[in-house]
């Protein structure tokens, strides 16, 4: 004789309950009655069954198969035209913020890209790639 029968159970967990609303989902429709009355039955089965580490098993893979799937359109998303103009224009605002503070130009020699302090009057800058010295008003 059983003492307490929820401790004999596994109970309700994500996957039971995933199936249980595909179920729900699919009843819906005119010729899914019985594959959806299928899948809530099988929820239900799931959620009184005695084999818990079975479940438990079966849960880490339906999570697994979740995170990988979340993570393929996380992927997909950030290469999403809307994920790159929202980068651009984010780039583009804190270009024009330190245009303010500082002058952005090329060495003549080597075309190396350098950035100079606003407001400092003419000065003599030297080019870190080639050493190339050169007269600039900033």
């Amino acid at each position: 004789m059983r003492v307490n029968y929820s401790e004999d159970i596994y109970g309700w967990d994500k996957f039971s309950k995933f199936i249980f609303i595909t179920g729900a989902f699919i009843a819906l429709f005119k010729y899914g009655k019985l594959i959806g009355g299928l899948l809530i039955v099988y929820s239900f089965w799931r959620t009184r069954s005695g084999n818990i580490p079975k479940r438990v098993e079966e849960e880490m893979a339906f999570l697994s198969l979740g995170k990988s799937v979340k993570d393929y359109f996380l992927k997909f998303n950030r290469s999403n035209t809307s994920f790159s103009i929202k980068n651009t224009f984010g780039n583009l605002k804190g270009k024009l913020k330190e245009r303010k503070e500082f002058l952005v130009t090329k060495c003549p020699n080597c075309k190396q890209k350098l950035r100079l302090p606003r407001g400092k009057g003419n000065i003599l800058v030297t080019c870190p790639r080639c050493s190339y010295k050169f007269k600039l008003k900033t």
